[in-house]
């Protein structure tokens, strides 16, 4: 029996942040790879992210996908099929699903950010599929803004930033060391 899609999402560390007109559209540019451990295909729907901050949290969800980092580049996000034992690899750009209340982001410190994959999974064993179907997990990471300038990004312009600290176990620059 091929056994089912095993989708799991690794996030860059080089984030960018911006914010559009309104002063309160904040949006994120995260480069993602996610990879199909299973033997059969699967498919993400959507990729949410959740930022939290002081007891407040903002939900974002991926509305596009750039090829590279001009604004012209940009497609909007469409379901990625991603075959058994493979991975794709896109800059995803995730924008708030209603801008309201001030910006989370802009002050130096430590910030609690997730992803999440909404997927869909094909049963063609219909009830065999079942037990061995899962959700796939959830990713933590802990961005910081010890080097970020907010001056930049209200002067229109996006602002980069290092989103992996080197001493957590759970990032992807922390397990390669």
């Amino acid at each position: 029996m091929l056994r089912q899609p095993r989708l799991t999402i690794f996030a860059g560390c080089n984030w960018q942040y911006g914010r559009g007109p309104g002063s309160f559209d904040e949006y994120f540019v995260i480069p993602v790879t996610i990879a199909n451990d299973g033997a059969r295909g699967g498919t993400v729907l959507a990729i949410e992210l959740t930022i939290e901050k002081g007891g407040r949290s903002k939900a974002y969800t991926g509305n596009f996908t750039l090829a590279s980092l001009d604004d012209k580049t940009r497609q909007l996000f469409a379901p990625l099929a991603i075959a058994g034992h493979a991975s794709v690899t896109a800059s995803i750009v995730f924008t708030q699903r209603t801008p309201a209340g001030a910006p989370l982001f802009g002050e130096p410190g430590p910030d609690n950010a997730r992803l999440k994959l909404r997927t869909a999974a094909g049963m063609s064993y219909g009830l065999i599929d079942w037990p061995f179907a899962g959700a796939p997990p959830d990713v933590h990471l802990k961005p910081s803004l010890q080097r970020f300038d907010v001056t930049t990004v209200l002067g229109g312009e996006r602002a980069s930033f290092d989103a992996c600290e080197p001493d957590q176990p759970d990032t992807p620059a922390a397990q390669e060391k």
